[in-house]
This record gives structure tokens, sequence and C-alpha cells, in this order.
């Protein structure tokens, strides 16, 4: 560290002091780190970052508060993404200076009004646009910083990173309406001054409320209301173009995605993906509401019966909201499973595993590969739809929160119930942890002995006797192979759909 200090003649005397008292802190946290190296590397940046705007108070900072150190080296040594974001805006380290002092937990009302307090500051579209980006990143950080020293449990971690994307999805749409409203105005309903209802559907993880760092966010653009756009008083009325209800919300959509996609000085802020809307990607990217019921009440396939099980509402009117999941409770739940069910789950889930997990004896996948989260998730929802119409309690999106119901309602055995959550619990820490290490959205785990050894102690493995990575990689196969019994148990060859 004092060889990344400033010239002698820049810092006072007590800063020096300082800097030399917590120098030997900073080196024994680095070399205590899963990965000296990268830890050093992001120590090294950060500090020439944060002496160069905060001078010696940065040392100070360290100084009176040295539980941070800990909590800093463990961020270096674990997510580049995250060291970046730090080295680049050091002065988050002021409200961020420890987990003890950082708010641990926003409700999704907090997260809410947090950033709309920021967006109202604003100055125009670009601004709004960093504001954005900045919040995310700032989000993620006292998110990461709570869950890499061990302050955050696990569900709380998933509903952290959930709202935090529901919070910027409806900034994205008031962005995106205020950019539209000069030249489209708003749309309304046929001969009616009620304003057409527009509403997103968030599917998978987002859906369920269980977001990973790096997920993408599925969603489904819906709206309600045939009609055209009107001016809005105040506007230039020689600037507006009349739409269509279908058009504007469109452009809407459109908008709202390049609001959160595109990429600026401060990055992004999360990538969309709307191919399970109805046809997918050969379909309008904004359904109507008639045209999602006649889909899915004709058209649909199984295993979008099956991605419905996670649909749940983040943005709309209250009317359209209750409309929405109204039909989604029908398509899901009060249709009787179809014949052949249990066969063609098993099929799509074997497809899985051999074109998109391709796992061999070094390479595992998490997500996909055999006794993956998918095998849990799949069980999960093979039991919501067989018991659904005769069991509305295990009508639930998140996938732990849906476990927990099955089991309440006897559809589950204790024993089962404690392996599933147990062994989806640790498969999910470790795809937040490999995507935090990664900087990615990624589910692959290499066998090699030094990638494992590194993740090991990442995933505190490293105070036991044994080699970490033999014990990490022996409790990874004991997981999925516990999690594949249940699954070939109550979906395999020799179950039946009165199981």
């Amino acid at each position: 560290p004092l060889r990344y200090a400033p010239p002698h003649s820049h810092l006072t005397r007590r800063s020096r002091r300082q800097l030399e008292r917590i120098a030997p802190l900073l080196m024994q946290a680095v070399l205590d780190s899963a990965e000296p190296e990268m830890a050093l590397l992001n120590l090294e940046r950060f500090m020439s970052t944060a002496v160069r705007r905060a001078r010696g108070t940065f040392y100070a900072l360290l100084a009176e508060n040295r539980e941070i150190i800990t909590v800093l080296i463990t961020l270096f040594s674990t997510s580049q993404f995250l060291s970046r974001i730090f080295i680049q805006h050091p002065e988050i380290l002021d409200s961020l200076v420890s987990c003890a002092h950082a708010k641990r937990y926003k409700d999704r009302r907090a997260m809410d009004e947090d950033l709309a307090g920021l967006m109202a500051e604003a100055d125009g579209y670009e601004d709004k646009l960093d504001i954005l980006r900045r919040f995310r990143n700032e989000e993620f950080l006292r998110i990461a910083l709570g869950d890499t020293h061990g302050h955050m449990p696990q569900g709380e971690l998933t509903s952290q990173l959930s709202f935090l994307a529901e919070a910027c999805l409806k900034q994205a749409v008031a962005i995106a309406r205020d950019e539209l409203i000069p030249r489209f105005g708003l749309p309304f309903r046929r001969q009616s001054d009620e304003e057409a209802g527009f509403a997103i559907v968030g599917m998978g993880k987002l859906g369920g409320i269980e977001l990973n760092y790096h997920s993408d966010l599925d969603i489904i653009f819906i709206y309600e209301g045939e009609g055209e756009t009107r001016p809005v008083p105040g506007t230039e009325p020689d600037r507006f173009k009349p739409q269509t209800n279908s058009e504007y919300f469109s452009r809407l959509a459109q908008r709202i995605i390049s609001v959160l996609t595109l990429m600026t000085r401060e990055g992004s802020v999360y990538q969309i993906d709307t191919r399970l809307r109805p046809s997918g990607n050969q379909g309008p990217l904004v359904t109507s509401l008639a045209a999602y019921e006649r889909y899915h009440e004709s058209n649909a396939a199984l295993w979008e019966r099956q991605a419905l099980t996670k649909a749940r509402v983040v943005f709309g009117p209250d009317r359209l909201v209750r409309r929405i999941e109204d039909l989604n409770h029908r398509f899901v739940y009060e249709k009787p499973a179809p014949e052949g069910f249990r066969e063609e789950i098993c099929r799509l889930r074997a497809r899985m595993e051999t074109e998109i997990a391709k796992e061999s004896a070094n390479q595992f996948n998490i997500k996909t590969g055999r006794g993956g989260m998918v095998d849990v998730e799949f069980i999960v929802q093979y039991l919501q739809i067989l018991h659904g119409r005769d069991y509305p309690a295990i009508r639930v999106t998140n996938t732990l929160d849906a476990l927990a119901a099955l089991r309440k309602e006897k559809l589950l055995s204790q024993t089962e119930f404690k392996k599933l959550e147990s062994g989806y619990k640790f498969l999910r820490r470790l795809e937040n942890r490999l995507r935090l290490v990664h900087d990615q959205s990624i589910n692959e785990l290499s066998g090699d002995r030094n990638y494992l050894m590194k993740l090991a102690r990442r995933l505190g493995y490293g105070e036991r006797p044994q080699r970490p990575d033999e014990v990490f990689l022996e409790e990874y196969r004991m997981v999925t192979e516990k999690i594949r019994g249940i699954f070939e148990q109550l979906l395999g060859s020799g179950a039946t759909a009165s199981e």
C-alpha cells in the first residue's frame, strides 16, 4: 500500500501515520483472501483512485473503521464487476463504510422511494439514464457487501436483487412514457376518457422473486384497451402524430428496453429477454390481453404452461394486474394435467441435460446438469400443475416457498422436502458466487483442481482440515445425487400421475 500512495509530500503527517498503521492489515487481508493476486491488483487500483479524489480522508476512514478492510478485500478477491464499480466511484465508501453501518435490507417500497427521489432531481433524459445506472450499481454493491461478508441470508439476497430490478423497471416505464408524450401523446380506450392499461409480467427468476447477480429480466408486455393516442395538453400540437394503441405500446416497450439496455458511461441496467411472450420471437413484442388469452387457451405448449407457474405481474394498474393473474391461474391450475404430462416433462428435462448441460467427468452444469436446479424446479412445477386445482396454497411463484407449501399440504414427504430445500439453497448460493467471480451469467463448474480450490475458499471451505476442493466437490456430488434421486422417484419411469 505504501508503494501505491502518492509522494509523501502530498500527505499530511497524520495521513502518513494512518497509512502506515493500516498497511499491515491490508496486506494480511490480501494474503488471507481467496485470490490474493486479484485482490492486490484491485486494491492498487482502488487506492490510486481514492487517493487522487479524496486525498488522506480515505486512510482516515479505513483507520477508524478497520472492519471494512476485510469486507473490501473479500470483495476485491471475489468480483471483478463489483470491484470495478467501487474503483470508479470510491466515494461510495462513505455510505458503505461497513455492513454494520449500511442499511442491510430495503423492502420494495423503500427501494421504489429511494430511486424515485433521485429521479425527481434529474436534469433531462441523459441524466435520468445515468442516475438509473448509478442507483443499480450502488445497490448491487450494498447487497453484495452484505452477501460476501455473510450478513445476508440467501432468500434476502434474491429478494433484494428482485426488488431492485422492479424499481428500475418502473422508472424505465416512466422515462419511456415521458419521452413519447410530446410526439405521440397517451393511449386511450376507444370512445372513452379512460387511459388504456399496460402491464409487465415478470417470468422466470424475476417472477419468482429469486434473481441472481447478472440475471437477465424475462418479461412479457401486455396491454388492454383498443383505441388511439391523444395529445397531452401543454405539448406542441404540430408535433403530435396519432398512433393506434397497438402501435403506441410497441413503441413504449421498445423504448423501455432501450432505457435499460443502452450502454452509457455508467454501463447498462439489465439485459431484457422477451422470448417467453406468446409465439416467442415470431409474435408481436406487446400482446393485447385478448390475444394473450386466446393463445394460452388454444395454442400454448406444455412448457409454456410450466413457465406460467413463475409468472407474476411486476408493473401495471390494479385492475389489469388482477385480470392477468386470474387468467394465468386459469391456464395453469384449473385445467387438468394433459395426457402424457409426466412423460413430456421427463423428455424435456432429458433434452436440456443432453443438449444444454453437456456434462463430462470434469465439467458440471449446476443449473441444467444432472441433479441441478432445473431438477428441483421441474419437480415443483410438475406437482403444482398436477395438484394446483385442489390445493390453492401451492400456487406460488418462488421455488422455496412452493416447496414449503407442497410439504405443508403433504404433497412432499419431510425427507423429500429437506433434501430438495437444502440442495436448492446450496446450488443457488454456488450460482451466485460463480456469477460474482466470472462477472457474467454462468452456470458451468470446471473440475480443474486449481479452479475448485479458489472457488471452495470463496465459499468458506478454507477452514476445513481436508483439501477444500475435495470437500466441496464431494458435497456437490452428494447434493446433486440426492436431488436426482427424488426427481427419478417422482417423475421417473417408476412414477405414475396419481403419485
